[in-house]
């Protein structure tokens, strides 16, 4: 429990304070918000008024309610999804998850439920500035603003309790001081707020109306889906001397923002020319075993191929060619695949190479496939031919 500390709630058009000290109520009071829902001045003079003992001041902690927050357990996430990671995705995509009327929305942390998934919320981004308006006013720190319903077993002996804060009612289950269920309902007469702790009997028969501040005052933030702005600014006016501190700073950190680019520029440029250079033999020797692994590869795919697809052996291939061609002829290229071969033959006349082709007992079905050329090779006349046939 938090010593010295105020608890505010903005509900139902009004705002309630509590002050603890030690963890006891010594002081409460309470406002109409002003126009416009806007809640900086009456908050403004609460906290004024506030009970401020010994050198320490209170800090403040405010609970918005239904009307102007919402809280929803964020489902839809990847498995295992931590904290932040939601926080990060709620933030880029608020509408995702909460219901917008147009007024912008502030998300605060996300905290696991009672069940362990996590809940978030959101807060109406002009009540936040009001809020910590009213407390830079007040000169007091705004530790964290968080959803009424997530602290209304905080201030009623009851963990299931019904909140109405204008025309929207809201009925939560909370499990050891952590959300469980949260919803919408129609309001009702027989809907009962539920009573209040024993801690706020001071207060007498307006007990009740001060449940959700007092749960906002002893609220554990950090089990709360709740927005930490951080610490108002600094008691009293700011010293000279932290002026001219602050002045020196900035004119030391602009100079350094002048010259420091091109310093860390020129630094950073020759630690990579270095590291090129370190790496640059490696590189190389990469490439080059990857570019022969690269033909290792399509040359064992190929005779993987070949193997599946069976045939005679190749040198037996060769042996039928050569026996079959005229020694006038010569053979310059050879293909063979599972379909058959086809080769290239270089002769003084292609018919007759043709002729013993069609008498090999072996190569079945040649035939010229393409143009046959002329050309002159060490002096004498050539004709060049492709020849396909198949094996048997």
């Amino acid at each position: 429990m938090k010593a010295n500390r105020i608890g505010v709630a903005v509900l139902d058009g009004k705002v309630r304070a509590v002050g603890l000290r030690d963890g006891r109520v010594v002081w409460a009071a309470s406002a109409s918000a002003g126009e416009g829902g806007s809640i900086v001045e009456p908050l403004a003079n609460l906290l004024a008024e506030a009970p401020r003992p010994g050198m320490r001041r209170p800090v403040v902690v405010i609970a918005v309610g239904p009307a102007r927050s919402q809280v929803r357990r964020l489902s839809g996430l990847p498995p295992g999804t931590g904290a932040r990671t939601a926080d990060a995705i709620v933030a880029n995509g608020v509408s995702r998850f909460f219901l917008s009327n147009g007024i912008p929305l502030l998300p605060g942390h996300s905290v696991p439920g009672a069940d362990g998934m996590l809940w978030g919320s959101v807060f109406e981004a002009p009540l936040v500035s009001d809020a910590l308006d009213a407390c830079r006013r007040a000169r007091l720190s705004c530790e964290g603003l968080i959803p009424a319903v997530a602290v209304l077993d905080r201030g009623r002996q009851a963990a299931e309790a019904v909140l109405r804060d204008g025309e929207t009612t809201v009925a939560a289950k909370l499990q050891g001081h952590r959300l469980a269920a949260v919803t919408r309902v129609a309001p009702g007469p027989e809907q009962l707020p539920g009573l209040p702790v024993e801690a706020l009997a001071p207060l007498g028969e307006e007990a009740c109306s001060y449940t959700e501040a007092y749960g906002a005052a002893v609220a554990e933030l950090s089990a709360v889906p709740g927005l930490c702005p951080g610490r108002a600014l600094p008691e009293g006016p700011i010293p000279p001397w932290r002026k001219i501190a602050a002045a020196g700073a900035l004119t030391l950190a602009m100079l350094s923002a002048a010259a420091g680019p091109g310093v860390a520029a020129r630094a950073r440029a020759a630690k990579a020319e270095r590291m090129i250079a370190a790496l640059e033999p490696r590189a190389l020797s990469t490439f080059d075993a990857r570019a022969q692994a690269v033909r290792f590869a399509a040359a064992r795919d190929e005779f993987r191929t070949l193997a599946r697809l069976g045939g005679p052996p190749r040198t037996a291939v060769l042996w039928w060619i050569a026996g079959a061609l005229p020694d006038s002829a010569a053979l310059t290229t050879l293909r063979i695949d599972g379909a058959g071969a086809q080769m290239t033959v270089l002769a003084p006349r292609i018919g007759p190479v043709i002729a013993r082709l069609e008498k090999a007992a072996d190569i079945l079905s040649p035939q010229i496939v393409g143009p046959v050329t002329r050309e002159v090779v060490a002096a004498h006349e050539r004709e060049r031919a492709t020849v396909s046939f198949r094996l048997p």
